[in-house]
């Protein structure tokens, strides 16, 4: 898993933002916004609209954070102090440094090589075509794909893929 240090700097990212060994090449990768909204609302399963500060802390060492900065990331991110995680808040604080969104991309960039045409959804058969390239599909991982498409659309969104992803942690 990545780590945070240097998570507090406010530079600008130099490099793609997507994990190199994972991610396909594209033209333009999908606005990461669309990325970090699935991701609040994959952890935020009582639908309340924001994280409590343990939720928020899971959510970063499962996206690849350590937990070492957790807790000056949780002084940061939580401004009125209400241990409610808002969405908003998550994602301005995600933007206001770079570092955090390049040491997170762990699942996105994985995900990114399904979602072909940047939608923030990929397609249950490309999922399947692409796990089977890299060695990894089994029963097991046959199920929970079929858990992904809960609507049987023939599409998983990056929100369900993480939901799945998150809840075999």
């Amino acid at each position: 898993m990545g780590n945070c240090l240097g998570l507090l700097r406010r530079t600008p990212l130099t490099k793609p933002h997507l994990v190199s060994s994972v991610a396909p090449k594209m033209a333009k990768p999908p606005p990461v916004d669309v990325y970090l909204q699935a991701e609040f609302q994959s952890m935020d399963t009582n639908k309340h609209g924001f994280l409590t500060p343990t939720e928020f802390a899971n959510l970063m060492v499962y996206l690849g954070c350590n937990n070492r900065l957790l807790e000056k990331l949780m002084e940061d991110i939580d401004p009125d102090k209400d241990a409610k995680i808002q969405e908003k808040d998550f994602i301005i604080y995600m933007h206001k440094y770079p570092g955090l969104i390049k040491n997170t991309n762990i699942i996105r960039g994985l995900f990114q090589k399904f979602d072909k045409d940047n939608s923030g959804s990929a397609l249950k058969t490309d999922v399947v075509a692409d796990l089977k390239e890299m060695g990894i599909y089994n029963d097991k991982i046959h199920s929970k794909i079929e858990a992904m498409d809960h609507n049987k659309d023939g599409n998983i969104s990056y929100r369900d893929f993480l939901r799945i992803y998150l809840s075999g942690k």
